[in-house]
């Protein structure tokens, strides 16, 4: 992937996660892909496990 590709792809993937966009942020990652949750000392596996732990991140930092 050329350096352009990677670009675009990286400011893809920002502008998801600060739509809060869960789902277009799994669909660029590949179904093995591991998350690190530094507070919880842990690696999260495969796209559900990641799709919970940032809805509940997402939720905690919207506030009202």
């Amino acid at each position: 992937m050329d350096v352009r590709r990677r670009t675009a792809l990286l400011v893809e993937a920002y502008r998801f996660f600060n739509d809060r966009d869960v789902g277009a942020l799994l669909d660029n990652m590949t179904d093995d892909v591991q998350w690190p949750d530094v507070a919880n000392a842990h690696v999260l596996h495969g796209k559900e496990a990641i799709r919970g732990y940032w809805l509940v991140q997402f939720s905690a930092a919207d506030c009202p």
